[in-house]
């Protein structure tokens, strides 16, 4: 029902994924943070900074009942069916990768 593939940006301790959630009808593009919550703390320092160079808001989730913690955003209303769509979805994903992996990666 949901997909994902992850993606390196050169560390380690986190990658970004892109998810395709259909029961939300939701694609979703994070950098995903395995276990180190004080990495995800130094990158908020640098909130402002990082969404200024991704020219994005971000969901800054520490999530702190979890090992993970996910900084990402959404593209809601996406028809997963329509298969007119499915470039610029692509599209879509691509630009908000480039952007996060761009920004956070002087950060890492």
């Amino acid at each position: 029902m949901d997909h994902w593939l992850n993606y390196s940006v050169g560390s380690s301790a986190c990658h970004i994924a892109v998810s395709q959630i259909r029961k939300r009808s939701e694609l979703y593009v994070e950098l995903y943070i395995d276990d180190d919550k004080k990495l995800f703390h130094e990158l908020e320092k640098n909130k402002e900074k990082i969404e200024s160079d991704t020219g994005l808001t971000l969901n800054w989730r520490e999530l702190p009942q979890r090992k993970a913690s996910r900084i990402g955003i959404e593209k809601n209303d996406v028809k997963f069916d329509d298969k007119s769509q499915w470039a610029g979805q692509f599209d879509w994903i691509i630009d908000v990768m480039l952007r996060i992996k761009k920004a956070f990666k002087v950060h890492l």
